[in-house]
């Protein structure tokens, strides 16, 4: 099939699989997003190096904190 036709599920590089990887990345990077969108950031230079440090940030405490909670309760 063409790029442009739908491709079945399992083939590589198919329509599912690429909205499947923009969902999560727009997922992952909601934090940051939310953020500048509170502190009213509306420069795409000053919003994008802001988010992706905020998002390094709070990430990366997300990850401290499970595991911490692993530590203390886990096996």
């Amino acid at each position: 099939m063409s790029r442009g036709s739908m491709m079945p599920v399992g083939e590589a590089g198919g329509w599912i699989v690429d909205i499947g990887w923009r969902a999560a990345m727009n997922w992952f990077l909601w934090p940051g997003d939310r953020l500048c969108d509170l502190l009213g950031l509306r420069n795409a230079d000053d919003r994008q190096a802001f988010r992706l440090f905020s998002n390094m940030i709070i990430w990366s405490l997300v990850i401290v904190m499970i595991a911490v909670l692993v530590g203390l309760f886990g096996p």
